[in-house]
Order: C-alpha cells, then sequence, then structure tokens
C-alpha cells in the first residue's frame, strides 16, 4: 500500500494520461474537451475525501502546466470546475449506491457541474455573455458525460486495483540516480516562476493598451526564448470566443449596428484588454510548462510518472485504447 502522496501522484499522472489520449480522438468541436480525465476520478471515489481532493487540485495543477495555461485565468476555471464536479461525483457516491445510481449517472452529473462552474468562472471575467453557451455546453456534457463513464467500464478492473495499490510503486526509486543529470538547479526554476508568477498578475492589473501590447509581445519572446513552440490557433480562437461574448455587452458610443448586432466603443476596447491578457498569460504559462519540479513534490512525482507513462505507452501498438490498457498492466 502506498502513502497518500505517491498514491494520489500516481493517480494524478493518469488523469493527465487519458487526458493526452484525446489529443489520438477527433475533436468534436474546437472550444470543448471530451474530459477523459475524470475516468481516473470515476475509479478514485472510493478514497479518502483527504486524498480525493489533493487529486482533482493535482489534476488541475498539473494539467493546466502541460497546457501551457497555469498563470492565467484558464487555471481559475480548471480548479473550480475540477473540485466542484468531484465533490458532486464524490458525495453521490456516498449517498446513493451503485444499485440505484450507476457510474453513468455520476459522470453526467459531474460533467453538468463542470460545464456549469466553467460558464459561471469565465463570466466573472467575460461578462455575462458567456452564459449565451449554456445550452450547447450542458448538450456536449451530457455527451462527454456519458464517453466517460463507457470508457470507464472498459477499464473499471485495471484502475479499481490502481486506487488501492499498485506494482510499480519503486518507478521513482527505480530512476532515481538518472534524477541529477536531467534535472538542473532547482533555485533557477523557482525565480523563473517567481518572474512568471509576477509578470502575469501585473498583466491583469493594468488596463493600458500600450503596456498591454508591449506584454503581449514580450511574453511571445519569453515563450520562445524557452524554446516552447508557438501556436496561433489556440490564441485566435480565444480572441473570437472573447470577442463573441464581449459583444453581448454593450457600452459607450456605437460604432456598427446590424439588426440585434451592436458593437460600441467601450465593449470593442474591452474586449482588445482582455484578448492581449489572456495570450500574454498563455505564453507566459507556456514559458512555465518547461519548468522542472524536484521528484520530492506532489507536482514533479505526478509529472514523473506521467513521463514514464509516455515512454511505455510508446513502446505499444494499437489503438490509443490498447495502448493505454497495456501502461495499466
Amino acid at each position: 500500500m502506498l502513502c497518500r502522496s505517491e498514491r494520489v501522484a500516481y493517480l494524478g499522472a493518469l488523469t493527465l494520461l487519458f487526458s493526452y489520449a484525446e489529443f489520438f480522438l477527433p475533436k468534436v468541436l474546437p472550444f470543448f474537451r471530451l474530459g477523459l480525465s475524470n475516468v481516473v476520478i470515476l475509479a478514485s471515489l472510493t478514497l479518502d475525501f483527504k486524498s480525493f481532493i489533493l487529486l482533482c487540485f493535482v489534476k488541475s495543477v498539473s494539467s493546466s502546466l502541460i497546457a501551457g495555461t497555469l498563470f492565467s485565468v484558464f487555471i481559475l476555471i480548471s480548479l473550480v470546475q475540477s473540485i466542484f464536479s468531484g465533490l458532486t461525483m464524490y458525495f453521490l457516491r456516498r449517498i446513493f449506491s451503485e444499485k440505484v445510481l450507476s457510474c453513468f449517472g455520476i459522470s453526467l452529473a459531474g460533467s453538468g457541474v463542470s460545464a456549469l462552474c466553467q460558464l459561471l468562472t469565465a463570466s466573472v471575467y467575460l461578462g455575462s455573455g458567456t452564459l449565451n453557451l449554456l445550452g450547447p455546453m450542458i448538450l456536449f456534457s451530457v455527451f462527454s458525460g456519458i464517453l466517460t463513464a463507457a470508457i470507464f467500464y472498459v477499464f473499471q478492473n485495471e484502475l479499481s486495483e490502481k486506487t488501492q495499490s499498485y506494482n510499480d510503486g519503486n518507478l521513482l526509486l527505480k530512476n532515481k540516480q538518472e534524477l541529477p543529470e536531467c534535472r538542473k538547479n532547482y533555485s533557477v526554476e523557482i525565480l523563473k516562476l517567481i518572474f512568471i508568477l509576477g509578470f502575469s498578475v501585473c498583466i491583469f492589473i493594468f488596463n493600458n493598451l500600450i503596456f498591454l501590447a508591449a506584454s503581449f509581445f514580450s511574453a511571445f519572446v519569453i515563450q520562445k526564448i524557452s524554446r516552447r513552440k508557438i501556436f496561433i490557433l489556440p490564441h485566435l480562437l480565444t480572441w473570437c470566443f472573447v470577442f463573441f461574448c464581449g459583444f453581448f455587452s454593450s457600452s459607450g458610443k456605437v460604432i456598427f449596428q446590424w439588426n440585434f448586432i451592436c458593437v460600441t466603443e467601450g465593449a470593442l476596447i474591452q474586449c482588445l484588454q482582455k484578448s492581449l491578457k489572456l495570450s500574454a498569460t498563455m505564453a507566459l504559462s507556456q514559458s512555465a510548462a518547461s519548468v522542472k519540479f524536484p521528484d520530492t513534490t506532489l507536482i514533479g512525482k505526478t509529472l514523473f510518472y506521467f513521463s514514464g507513462f509516455i515512454k511505455k505507452m510508446e513502446t505499444a501498438k494499437g489503438n490509443v485504447f490498447t495502448r493505454i490498457k497495456f501502461v495499466l498492466r
């Protein structure tokens, strides 16, 4: 039996593995993710409360770090939806037996709460126009909830065993000699994180467009220096989403109007400010993704286990789910 931190780190790495699997599946809609990491959350409902909440936290932080959104607004959205959807599923399992409420029902409830939390949290920053997506989000959550539960049943035996104990508990110890060679001075890494965090906070505090534009370009330069690839599409989608939501909040002089569409000067400036802030902090977060965490920390252990899973997965053949089964052996 593993200690709490080791087991949570291992399960956290499994959530990353299932999230990674989403890259191999066709995207139904560009803005929506299936949330396959909840497959592991469903298997972890038998954990004690402290371990379960810690797992939800680790899942959110580690996935945001890898996705490059750790120092942006998206980390708050991720944390809120992860904690509240996790609590919903956890207490439903405690209140109802599996004969009364199956994993499909619990998964649907978790997906619905996740969608609602994402929109409510996003609306605090982007405005009430975000809530116009509530209908499509709920419909998509029904689909993702059913799919997540179905995949959980496919991996139920393997995952149930992993939530209690597993035979690869010496994974960290086995490669311990390699760590000093592949990881550098952590004081430099900490300073880098402090700089990125401080810069991100400044970006959200100030609204001056000249400062935000300069920060926007500086953030991409920092990302390039950090040797992280720059992908334009996520930024374009983010800008489109921000402007779509912002145009529902009219303020100031009317610039353009056509039928029910009304673009005002105030809304346009606010959308530009929010878009620059999001893109700049996303670029900074991408830079943070290259930071190495000590293997003694919970996030460090999680990422180390995940790295081992990916290496093992690359040696397997077949579709993505066959390869995951190979990893879980």
